[in-house]
């Protein structure tokens, strides 16, 4: 298999409680799983906050070729 990644941006309860989601998901050549999610409530100032949260974890994140390369990352059980 080839390995690769994909963002959603999704959000619910639009009529309750309004919340925003964006996932990122990376699987590796050898496949392996990884899911980078924040939850924040749309329309408010933790949404700004919660993207930059993201943002910067996401900039930081380093898999590597092998399980014992990357330690910081835990594949999804």
């Amino acid at each position: 298999m080839v390995g690769g990644a994909a963002v959603a941006d999704t959000a619910y309860g639009l009529k309750e409680t309004p919340t925003r989601v964006v996932q990122l998901f990376v699987v590796t050549e050898d496949d392996r799983m990884y899911e980078l999610r924040v939850d924040m409530p749309k329309g408010t100032p933790s949404e700004r906050k919660g993207m930059a949260v993201f943002q910067q974890a996401r900039d930081r994140l380093v898999i590597g070729k092998s399980r014992t390369t990357a330690p910081s990352a835990r594949p999804t059980p």
